[in-house]
């Protein structure tokens, strides 16, 4: 079952508040800013319930932010997929590069729906999409889902969240819909937060996030899980910076490879940069080697063990200490 990941690194929902002089006050107000991973009116009817929630909790007047493009905020699944009814079956039927193909990719700030593309299929085929495609449209996970049932493109990136969306949302376009390639497994959406924002704020914004769905009467957080299912998400893991060590693995290889096809570049040129790219790899390796085995990890895995048997006692407490160690170590 997929989870919702909290996390204090760059990606993909974030939290801002102005930034305040020292000794001034806790701001009243925060900015919730949400990816567009479909039409804003869409993001807004599924996301103000948790943001009411949110503000009823902390007692902060939450604001939802629904940006037009990721770089409006920026993002952290996979998939691509094809029409039900296409002659296409697996990856190698639509790579034969001849320029007949209409082709959708993802936001050039997405992870799944263009990064994961990018590095898993063209980078690693040393193929360019704009040569090998008659036309190349980007554009939200949401928009290429339903141009691929629409057939206004013959196939498009998207990921496993999205369309588990689709299914509930537009059940008759998820038919048109053909999966023929998927990624390897990638981090699920992190929240993030502004590294100045007001220490008080992480407390109790942290605090939510992790009782949300956990703490309360039976019926309180059946109601809270419903509002998350809605979300196709469901309760929030303690999660940290390291989360996102393989994206930064993808991209480093991505690079790798691109400088791997330049002929433009030197041997020299080509051997130098090539060994600066693997020993950044390799930095990252061992770095995703000792985070799964640290502290904070060890901590996390006691967490989900208390949560899974349903401790709520040993749960707040739990969530006490990793909410007062985001004022120190986020």
């Amino acid at each position: 079952m997929m989870r919702a990941f909290l996390t204090c690194a760059a990606a993909a929902l974030t939290i801002g508040a102005s930034a305040l002089p020292a000794g001034a006050q806790t701001p009243a107000e925060i900015n919730f800013g949400v990816i567009p991973t479909e039409a804003s009116i869409n993001q807004k009817k599924n996301w103000e319930p948790f943001l009411q929630a949110m503000s009823k909790a902390t007692g902060f007047k939450v604001n939802g932010v629904y940006a037009t493009d990721y770089a409006g905020v920026i993002e952290g699944m996979r998939f691509n997929k094809v029409h039900k009814d296409s002659p296409f079956a697996k990856l190698e039927d639509i790579l034969k590069c001849d320029k007949s193909l209409d082709f959708g990719i993802g936001d050039p700030n997405s992870t799944s729906g263009f990064l994961v593309p990018t590095a898993y299929i063209f980078a690693a085929r040393n193929i360019d999409p704009k040569t090998c495609f008659k036309t190349v449209r980007n554009a939200n996970h949401q928009a290429n889902a339903m141009a691929v049932a629409n057939k206004q493109v013959a196939v498009a990136t998207n990921n496993s969240e999205n369309l588990q969306r689709v299914e509930v949302t537009a059940p008759d376009a998820r038919k048109q819909i053909k999966i023929i390639w998927t990624s390897p497994l990638i981090p699920l959406d992190p929240i993030v937060w502004r590294k100045d924002l007001d220490p008080a704020v992480k407390t109790k914004l942290y605090t939510f996030l992790l009782s949300y769905g956990r703490i309360g009467s039976a019926d309180e957080i059946a109601a809270a899980k419903a509002i998350l299912a809605d979300l196709v998400w469901s309760t929030f893991q303690p999660s940290s910076d390291n989360q996102l060590i393989p994206i930064r693995v993808l991209e480093a290889n991505k690079t790798l490879m691109r400088v791997q096809g330049d002929d433009k570049l030197s041997a020299d040129e080509k051997s130098s940069q090539v060994a600066a790219i693997r020993a950044e790899v390799a930095k990252l390796e061992e770095m995703q080697k000792k985070a799964e085995t640290d502290e904070f990890h060890r901590r996390a895995a006691a967490f989900l063990e208390a949560d899974k048997a349903g401790r709520q006692d040993e749960l707040k407490k739990m969530i006490a200490e990793f909410a007062a160690s985001t004022t120190t170590t986020h």
